[in-house]
């Protein structure tokens, strides 16, 4: 009886330890937003961890990868342990060979922004499983890829409210990248925040290919052919706000742009703060943190993507609604694709008093919202290549203090 007593001991006791490191663990991951389950990350023996950010993009022309650089380089001023690298200007058939070279000497976790997973980046991500790889906005389910996602389509889902209660003439322009899962979410999401104020609103979306210095262009396509009093979008730069302001017509902002809004037509803006993203992947590594979840989702609560610079010309309504819809999502509450939705052609996309997974919206096949009139492709011409440009961490120090002087001058 004894004995029987001592194994039920045992048994109870190791229940509840097995439970409480379960919260434990689950606590840790679920703070950041999280799905899929853990991954494996790997760490040096020798102190230091080496550590990557390759970007695609142009950083003197591309204040989205000024962000990230900037976010990386300071939130690594506190951690000594890390050794950081910096690789601009990379592109598709060269990113391998960028890999390559740094894993060889001794990186062993490696950021990605700027890249569309594909076919090719999944070959590499499997040739080398003892690199962690972070892809931004990436869907990879390879064991060694962490995918670490902002939800901006939350503040698209917030000036979608307020384009709703401003059109006046019931036409709002849309310019998107095409072929991106973070653009779909994020027109999407606009898009249903005009339809929940102005259910006779349509969104009139033209989609860029390639060359983003078109934006300017777009606009005035949108305003011209479709009567657009609104103009929004999802590029890297603001390039139809001068544009806007121009031809009078009321527009948002990009990462708290600076642009004149002389007329008062800016309706706001959004900041995008990568500092807490990059803070909360060093102090795992820095910390040897080995079991990290497979996807993060940053949003409203971490203060990644805040919605500001709201116009003094904002409707009651609508500021109730914006602050109503925040604290939501401070909350964690997210009802911005809740059904019933339907797709511009029609078919039931979300059922009513149903909402979608995050695992959906990673892979979410390309629809439009009801209210969404496509306006076709804008064809431009690819950005020359750069040569690739590489940094140890005192030069990716002086390039973002540089590219922080050049956009903080800008009007």
């Amino acid at each position: 009886m004894k004995y029987d007593r001592r194994i039920l001991f045992l048994c109870v006791n190791a229940a509840i330890f097995s439970v409480i490191l379960w919260f434990i663990v689950d606590g840790y991951s679920s703070s950041m937003g999280h799905s899929d389950g853990y991954r494996e990350s790997y760490y040096s023996d020798s102190g230091s961890e080496k550590v990557l950010l390759i970007q695609k993009g142009l950083s003197r022309n591309d204040k989205k990868n000024y962000l990230h650089l900037r976010g990386f380089v300071e939130s690594a001023r506190n951690f000594p342990s890390i050794d950081l690298a910096v690789v601009e200007n990379a592109r598709v058939d060269n990113v391998g060979r960028i890999v390559s070279e740094y894993v060889s000497r001794g990186f062993t976790h490696i950021f990605i922004h700027g890249f569309v997973y594909d076919v090719e980046l999944g070959n590499l991500f499997r040739s080398y499983p003892g690199v962690t790889f972070f892809m931004y906005d990436g869907d990879s389910r390879e064991n060694n890829v962490i995918n670490y996602i902002p939800r901006t389509y939350e503040i698209k889902y917030l000036q979608g409210l307020l384009a709703g209660r401003m059109t006046k003439t019931g036409h709002v322009g849309y310019i998107s990248e095409i072929n991106h899962n973070n653009k779909d979410r994020s027109v999407n999401a606009f898009a249903l925040g005009v339809q929940r104020v102005n259910p006779f609103a349509k969104v009139h979306l033209l989609w860029i290919d390639d060359d983003h210095d078109l934006g300017a262009q777009a606009a005035a396509i949108l305003i011209k052919e479709s009567g657009a009093d609104v103009i929004n979008g999802s590029l890297d730069n603001c390039q139809w706000c001068e544009l806007a302001e121009d031809a009078g017509v009321m527009y948002f902002g990009e990462f708290g742009d600076k642009s004149g809004a002389i007329r008062n037509l800016r309706l706001a803006t959004f900041n995008y703060n990568m500092n807490v993203v990059y803070s909360f992947f060093f102090s795992a590594i820095s910390n040897g943190e080995r079991k990290i979840w497979h996807n993060y989702w940053f949003d409203y609560r971490q203060k990644v993507v805040e919605f500001t610079q709201l116009n003094s010309n904002a409707p009651a309504e609508s500021k109730i609604e914006i602050r109503n819809e925040i604290a939501r999502m401070r909350e964690g509450v997210n009802r911005i694709f809740y059904g019933p939705v339907y797709s511009n052609r029609m078919r039931l996309i979300i059922p009513a008093d149903s909402s979608v997974s995050d695992r959906y919206l990673e892979d979410m096949p390309l629809w439009l919202n009801q209210n969404i009139v496509e306006m076709g492709i804008l064809e431009g011409k690819s950005s020359e290549s750069e040569e690739v440009q590489e940094f140890n961490y005192d030069g990716a120090v002086r390039l973002a203090e540089m590219l922080g002087e050049q956009y903080s001058q800008i009007p």
